[in-house]
């Protein structure tokens, strides 16, 4: 409907600007002749019929009615007689070629996209639906009322089974899972543990060798000390006994 009413509206303009036009051209009938002088000046105006009835319905309908059946290629002849026939013959030829060549066309190319876009909408509307149907059927039960509540019981216990199996085997995995975590922890302590006396054997035996040697060290320190204020007193002594067997 969209489509049709802008296609209305598009085409009223190119019938109404010919209708009017080429009608106006070639009825000769309650029409005003304007007569002008060599430097271009009015110089009569005259009135073929009553001034008054220039304008009236049946001018209307004949315009429109002129220029309508033109679209459908129903072209009459033009009394040679008529003002301007030559003119509003050119303009029935390009308003025929135009609406039946150009809009026509227009129209069936906006109705082909109108119908593919409802075609495809369409079909996946229907797809849409038949998936609805196929669900309620799937979801129904097998057997007719009153009997399906024997389905519905057998559902039921199906389901409180099915809980309780999921439940169970929750819980032995849990169990599984805290077993096998448990150990992993063991090991993982086992192997700290073991680092840990590895650690402080070597801390010990390392620590216990270099106190040894260092104190090892200071006793050779204190006995070169020692030699040393050994060396210093004998040579005292030995200066003080030269000193006093000399005179």
């Amino acid at each position: 409907m969209k489509d049709f009413l802008f296609f209305v509206c598009f085409i009223l303009i190119f019938l109404l600007g010919y209708s009017i036009s080429a009608w106006s051209l070639i009825t000769t009938n309650n029409q005003v002749s304007w007569n002008y002088e060599s430097n271009g000046s009015l110089f009569n105006a005259t009135v073929s019929g009553d001034a008054s009835n220039l304008w009236t319905w049946q001018s209307l309908r004949g315009f429109i009615n002129f220029g309508v059946w033109k679209i459908f290629g129903q072209v009459d002849p033009i009394d040679g007689t008529d003002a301007y026939s030559v003119v509003a013959f050119v303009l029935t030829i390009l308003f025929v070629g135009i609406s039946n060549v150009l809009l026509l066309n227009v129209l069936i190319a906006l109705f082909n996209v109108t119908i593919q876009n409802v075609q495809m909408q369409s079909h996946r509307i229907w797809r849409y639906q038949r998936f609805l149907l196929i669900s309620d059927y799937n979801n129904k039960p097998p057997l007719p009322p009153p009997f399906n509540t024997i389905y519905y019981l057998y559902i039921i216990i199906c389901y409180i089974i099915k809980k309780i199996k999921c439940y169970s085997q929750k819980h032995r995995h849990d169990k599984m899972f805290a077993f096998f975590w448990l150990m992993i922890v063991n090991d993982v302590m086992q192997r700290e543990s073991a680092i840990a006396d590895d650690y402080w054997s070597y801390t010990l035996k390392h620590g216990k060798k270099d106190r040894v040697e260092v104190a090892i060290q200071n006793i050779e320190r204190k006995l070169h000390d020692l030699h040393e204020r050994i060396y210093n007193i004998n040579n005292q002594n030995y200066d003080q006994q030269w000193f006093s067997s000399d005179p």
